[in-house]
């Protein structure tokens, strides 16, 4: 609107046509002035936007695709130089910036493909799912940094605790994408395997009897007791290896292996139990 020669800068008339939710994240995926999409993604008094590609604000840090791209080569170059040099702690609040920014886009992600497999609209889930996962690495990448370069415990410490919560959400959108192949069977395995990587983050670091009271293992048992359940899986191609080779029928074995081996998804059984399979 305009007032006199200038353009008024109030977002208002926004905000009022996209009411705040209180049930959870609320994003929308729009066509930016560019022509290209733009992740939107509703706060109580406002809202972000972000390109859905790259960095979230479309930068390049040091012309590089991200800051953790940019300090991971310029630590290499001074390590190279001088073993002793630490990383500088302006480098470290960047980084809390460029994570912060990632963290949003990825709960915005999931928002946005959550209500199009809801809404039938299968391709679209699955690429903003896929980006998920592709902004969770990005965010665990960045924690094994902060945690292998940093010398302040503190940091390191309140971010880790953060580690099961970003594996939830890689574990929920890798599963979602399998459930939209209809891969019922690695569904499941995907949630098996995001479970133990939680398990592994508390044991790890000495807490693993707090491990039960993780809300992201109960939702994720619940999930997997969903996808059994609507789609009659009962036991996966890697459990019923595990069965028979528990059983010592190792024909059978061999056939799931072979089925396995076909979907890419084979790893060697470990142990005594196995050395004949």
């Amino acid at each position: 609107m305009k007032r006199g020669s200038q353009v008024s800068k109030d977002i208002g008339s926004i905000l009022r046509s996209w009411p705040s939710s209180d049930e959870g994240v609320d994003a929308r995926v729009v066509v930016g002035t560019d022509g290209q999409p733009q992740l939107q993604l509703r706060l109580d008094c406002g809202l972000l936007q972000m390109v859905i590609d790259g960095r979230p604000d479309a930068t390049k840090p040091h012309n590089c695709q991200t800051y953790l791209e940019y300090v991971t080569r310029r630590v290499a170059e001074v390590k190279a130089e001088d073993p002793s040099r630490g990383v500088p702690r302006k480098a470290w609040a960047e980084l809390d910036r460029e994570m912060t920014q990632f963290y949003h886009r990825r709960v915005g992600m999931l928002a946005v493909a959550r209500r199009a497999q809801d809404g039938g609209e299968s391709s679209t889930a699955a690429s903003y799912y896929e980006r998920a996962v592709r902004d969770a690495d990005y965010t665990l990448e960045a924690m094994d940094f902060i945690r292998d370069h940093c010398d302040d415990e503190d940091h390191v410490e309140n971010h880790e605790r953060y580690r099961p919560f970003v594996l939830w959400h890689r574990t929920i959108a890798l599963t979602q994408r399998r459930v939209l192949d209809k891969d019922f069977d690695e569904a499941v395995e995907q949630i098996k395997s995001g479970m133990g990587q939680i398990a592994k983050v508390y044991e790890d670091h000495g807490l693993t009897k707090w491990l039960r009271h993780d809300p992201s293992i109960a939702e994720l048992r619940m999930l997997e007791r969903q996808i059994r359940r609507q789609y009659g899986v009962k036991q996966t191609l890697s459990e019923q290896l595990e069965v028979a080779i528990a059983a010592e029928d190792y024909e059978n074995a061999a056939r799931i292996r072979d089925q396995l081996k076909a979907k890419g998804r084979f790893r060697s059984p470990r142990g005594a139990a196995s050395a004949r399979f």
